[in-house]
């Protein structure tokens, strides 16, 4: 009981409590009750309700209790409280044993979720020889060296954009990471922010991972005087005239799929500086840069491509046809044009690299390094695969 109403009986303070929250001018109640307080306060002195059926979790044997509001808030009563250690029944509560509560279990969830990434990411392939690399891995590995490894050679940041892209496009970047993932060329490493991973209700296992969030470890099962070795023999394997026999079928392959992603790029700069953001390119526009390949070279689908933006964006002006028909607009009309040059046996002239669209990492060092091609790999035909 608050000493300023030991002299009112507990009727009196019934009667008190129920004239205030009926509206009754407070300057009035307290003269009437003889109650020395400020007007704002006289609710503090009315006394809490006690919750028999509730305790508090830190507090042994304390009943929660609940407080008279002023009769301007929302509610009669507060949440049930603590008045020891201030603890509110409600899932929010911001009091000290509730903010350690939260932090000692977030701590346990971060710590099982860094016990499984541990479990999960310890083990690592040991790369091949540097001959029995694939030519797509070799070219890949040799870009890496070139755009994202760190001065210590300990990792590598595929998905960092900072300066010129790694690869033309964000699907080759990933085609990339599983190859290069899997010979062991980069592995995960535990210490990736457990926030890069997808884990299962009960955090028991990793069901997946971001890949642009992991953390990269560069030939991690090698030292890192073996890790200049090893390049420093692929730098000389790539520049030699004396390649394992199957890299020449698969540099083929590895240059058609640059080459299509080069145009796939292209194309979504061209619409995208035309306001057409979003555009989603599919495998109709894919198979028609295919068939292109035969009979033109990658400047001259460069041309082609930038003709048929602009009469694809004249004609949906024109014909107020939803951006939604855009790509399915393009490749009709890239067709079109196609079919029209060879049938008129026009010569179609090579379009330069854009400014805004500089060349990859990936791009320049199959064609620079490994193929010795340069700039000529724009304007010459792919050879088939069949070649």
């Amino acid at each position: 009981m608050q000493p300023k109403l030991l002299h009112l009986s507990k009727e009196e303070i019934d009667q008190l409590i129920q004239r205030y929250y009926n509206g009754e001018k407070v300057g009035d109640l307290i003269a009437a009750f003889k109650i020395e307080i400020k007007h704002a306060m006289l609710n503090k002195l009315f006394p809490p309700t006690i919750c028999e059926t509730l305790y508090c979790p830190y507090c042994e044997n304390v009943n929660l209790v609940s407080l008279y509001e002023s009769r301007n808030s929302p509610s009669i009563k507060s949440k049930p409280l603590c008045r020891q250690c201030k603890h509110i029944a409600d899932r929010y509560c911001q009091c000290d044993n509730c903010m350690q509560n939260e932090h000692s279990q977030k701590k346990g969830v971060r710590d099982r979720q860094r016990e499984l990434i541990i479990a999960s990411c310890s083990s690592v392939v040991i790369p091949p020889p540097v001959k029995e690399l694939p030519f797509d891995v070799a070219v890949y590995l040799m870009s890496l060296t070139r755009h994202s490894i760190t001065e210590d050679l300990k990792f590598a940041f595929l998905f960092d954009n900072v300066n010129i892209k790694l690869a033309p496009t964000f699907d080759l970047v990933k085609q990339m990471k599983s190859s290069l993932k899997e010979y062991g060329i980069i592995s995960i490493s535990t210490d990736s922010p457990v926030e890069a991973f997808i884990y299962n209700e009960d955090i028991t296992s990793i069901t997946a991972y971001y890949p642009q969030d992991i953390l990269w470890e560069f030939l991690s099962s090698f030292s890192v005087e073996r890790k200049k070795v090893y390049i420093s023999e692929l730098q000389e394997l790539a520049t030699s005239n004396v390649w394992p026999e199957r890299w020449h079928a698969e540099s083929k392959r590895l240059w058609k799929a640059i080459a299509l992603s080069e145009c796939k790029e292209y194309l979504h700069y061209l619409l995208e500086s035309r306001n057409f953001s979003e555009i989603e390119i599919g495998e109709k526009t894919i198979t028609a840069f295919e068939g292109l390949f035969r009979d033109f070279s990658i400047s001259q689908i460069f041309n082609l491509s930038w003709q048929s933006v602009r009469d694809t964006v004249d004609f949906l002006s024109q014909k107020r046809i939803p951006q939604s028909q855009v790509a399915n607009v393009f490749t009709s009309t890239l067709l079109r044009k196609r079919d029209r040059v060879l049938a008129q046996g026009w010569i179609v002239r090579d379009s330069r690299r854009d400014f805004n669209c500089p060349q990859s990492i990936v791009s320049a060092t199959v064609f620079n390094l490994f193929l010795k091609l340069g700039d000529t790999a724009l304007t010459i035909r792919i050879p088939s695969d069949n070649c």
